[in-house]
């Protein structure tokens, strides 16, 4: 793995100033930086970025502007502006130390300039990632992202051979920047495996940090929590004492979502330490924060001294995004001890901070506050009025959402030019290999005697056939794998023109409620709309669900159906005891496409009261029955109804559900089949939906290898 993906994860410095005095680090430094230049080996340059970065934090301002001016003379004197492209990466992480942020910027960008000019890619791809960090703490996003989206396409840059670790690491960051946390620890296990190989101990302390976060957001704390672990051992391993503190944190983190207080505290205290003893004050603000939290649990008289120092942590390093976090957790400590009128000011304090700033996830939590603080106070107007503003605000994310699915298509071939890279590195390297036998045989061969000739002949005509045989193989999986990711890809469009019909549909009842109710029960009505579409968009990203998480989904579906319908019909939903919810995996938005035609179709037109009733239960071969069953008008009847009142309007939610099954029949075997009966007497329709469920550890694997 190169120096792209340790700079992109977190900006390193490791005190040895300590130990030495400024001219030896000086020293250091220089014979560091020769060797960088005059080695070749990806795995070297590496270790040796991270040695030069642990360096840079002992120096002075003086000693890099020294260092720096020496460099320019060199690459005058040597016409080699890699000297130009060193000095300014030295200085930018210095001044980045001392929280000189506008000077850190500006020789970050000088560095990828001329990096990019000598088509050094990876070092051109570190300096705009860390110029983008610069930016992101400076609460300057589009700027931020602009510089991201530059690095993402000069690491891409056609001819550039990128070794397999970054290549693995550049999926992982696409797949995190999707919101699909699985994926991108798929592929963040590869570039730890490739650490573990080439013992790049304080790459896979890094590495195992992403891996510890992906695995928090996707909720498996105790997967974390032995990533953790093992990242604490490679960093005592590798002395590598920072990198300790920041597991010690991530530990920590994991323990405080997991309400285990006091192993949290225990777990802060000890990433206190290593940074206090390092006299390193780049991420305290962070850790203090986070100790003020569990203290607010465990001893909240003590908790807002803490919140104090995080911020004046903030406010020293200029790290306005940091200030505003600690703020939202401050006020939100307030708000828990009844404190309003402090909570009020610290809103009023954050929303200050922030004024010319693009953060998103701090205003809505401003706006959640707020909220709360109304409430709380009993002024029903004023709530009222931030949970609109809260819908706009929401409306608006929602319509990002909607437009991001159109750039899919061009994610997605991203994503599979970059697979394909790897692919032929990965051939490249069996071709070489192959090569290097073939040429060693050849070699050993001369001066031999005629027999063993023959037998290295006899060999060698046995290799090429053996090569020909994995090059048809290879070719014919490549067209297997090909023909699949043409599947995925019809699949995911199904999928983005079902989400949309869900949400429209959902949002003319919410109208409609709106406009025949009263504010309070539609108040109701849009929580648990609200609740509906997060459980829908977490859904969505996802090609299969567990049974639990899918009947979560219609149990919301089916409470706004009936708000909405008042006692217009009753639901009930009854499952076999021998089927595991947890285990078993379906489809994503299976059933409700068929409970919504339910309700449309047959049960809104009749005049007594409407049943639904859903069950599902274990067949003998281990396939899942789903019965759908309802007493509305039928079928036919439907189709009569609607040939007369509105004939040409065709619904698409049938035709959609009906293409995703046979896709997914195609690439998962789930051997899903859809029937219906049609009652008479009385009248109904019963939808028979039958299928084999995926167990969740076999639902991984199959990920695994479409991803792969």
């Amino acid at each position: 793995m190169n120096s792209i993906s340790i700079r992109l994860i977190v900006t390193l410095a490791i005190v040895f100033g300590s130990f030495v005095t400024n001219g030896q680090v000086l020293d250091t430094i220089r014979w560091k930086l020769e060797e960088y230049r005059n080695t070749s080996d990806i795995e070297k340059k590496v270790i040796i970025s991270n040695e030069i970065m642990e360096l840079d934090y002992a120096l002075s301002i003086e000693d890099a502007q020294k260092l720096k001016k020496e460099y320019e003379d060199k690459a005058k004197t040597n016409n080699d502006a890699s000297y130009q492209m060193l000095g300014s990466l030295v200085l930018a992480d210095v001044y980045y130390y001392k929280n000189q942020l506008d000077s850190s910027f500006y020789y970050y960008l000088r560095q990828a300039q001329i990096a990019k000019g000598l088509k050094d890619y990876q070092s051109a791809v570190a300096g705009y990632v860390n110029a983008a960090y610069v930016l992101e703490i400076e609460g300057k996003l589009i700027e931020a992202k602009e510089l991201i989206k530059r690095a993402e396409r000069i690491s891409q840059t056609p001819g550039d051979k990128i070794d397999m670790g970054s290549g693995y690491f550049n999926l992982a960051i696409i797949f995190h920047k999707m919101g699909q946390p699985d994926s991108a620890s798929y592929y963040i296990k590869k570039v730890i495996e490739l650490d573990r190989i080439s013992d790049n101990l304080s790459g896979m302390v890094h590495n195992l940090q992403f891996l510890v976060d992906l695995e928090l957001r996707s909720g498996r704390l105790d997967d974390a929590r032995a990533y953790c672990t093992e990242c604490l051992e490679m960093a005592r391993k590798a002395d590598y004492r920072r990198g300790e503190g920041m597991c010690y944190y991530s530990m920590a983190f994991v323990e405080y979502q997991d309400e285990n207080m006091k192993s949290a505290l225990e777990n802060i205290d000890q990433s206190i330490n290593i940074y206090l003893e390092r006299k390193d004050s780049t991420k305290m603000g962070q850790l203090i924060r986070l100790k003020a939290n569990i203290t607010a649990v465990l001893n909240p008289s003590s908790a807002e001294t803490l919140y104090r120092e995080a911020t004046k942590y903030g406010e020293e390093s200029g790290n306005v995004l940091q200030m505003c976090k600690t703020g939202v957790d401050f006020a939100r400590f307030y708000f828990n001890q009844n404190q309003l009128y402090n909570s009020e000011q610290m809103i009023d304090q954050i929303q200050e901070w922030s004024a010319d700033k693009e953060y998103q996830d701090i205003a809505e939590e401003l706006l959640d506050l707020r909220y709360d603080l109304a409430k709380k106070r009993g002024n029903l107007t004023l709530a009222n009025s931030i949970l609109e503003e809260k819908d706009l605000f929401k409306e608006g994310k929602i319509e990002e959402l909607v437009e991001s699915q159109s750039n899919s298509a061009n994610q997605y071939y991203e994503i599979f030019e970059m697979e394909k890279e790897i692919q032929e590195i990965n051939h490249q390297n069996e071709i070489n290999q192959l090569e290097a036998r073939r040429k060693t045989n050849i070699y050993m061969s001369i001066g031999g005697i005629f027999l063993l000739t023959t037998l290295l002949g006899y060999f060698a005509f046995q290799n090429q056939k053996n090569r020909n045989l994995v090059l048809k193989k290879t070719s014919e999986e490549e067209k297997l794998i090909a023909n699949n990711r043409i599947l995925e890809k019809e699949l995911d469009a199904l999928r983005s023109q079902m989400n949309p019909h869900f949400l429209f549909n959902s949002l003319n009842s919410i109208n409609d409620y709106i406009m025949h109710q009263e504010p309070r029960v539609a108040s109701k009505y849009l929580t648990k709309f609200s609740r509906l579409m997060r459980t829908i968009l977490n859904n969505s990203k996802k090609k299969f669900v567990t049974i639990h998480e899918e009947l979560e989904a219609v149990n919301l579906y089916m409470e706004m159906e009936q708000l909405r319908f008042g006692d217009k019909f009753d639901f009930k939903m009854d499952i076999d005891n021998e089927i595991d919810r947890e285990s078993f995996m379906i489809p994503a938005m299976l059933i409700q496409p068929y409970l919504e035609n339910a309700v449309k179709h047959g049960i809104k037109h009749l005049q007594d009261k409407g049943h639904i009733y859903v069950y599902m239960s274990k067949e003998t071969d281990d396939r899942i029955k789903i019965n759908i069953k309802d007493n509305g008008i039928g079928r036919q009847e439907s189709l009569k109804l609607k040939n007369r009142l509105d004939k040409n309007r065709k619904s698409y939610g049938m035709e959609i559900t009906s293409d995703r099954v046979d896709i997914l029949n195609k690439i998962y075997q789930v051997d899903a089949s859809i029937n219906y009966i049609d009652h008479v007497d009385p009248s109904g329709t019963e939808v028979i939906i039958s299928l084999k469920p995926i167990k969740k550890i076999e639902s991984e694997w199959k990920k695994s290898v479409q991803l792969s």
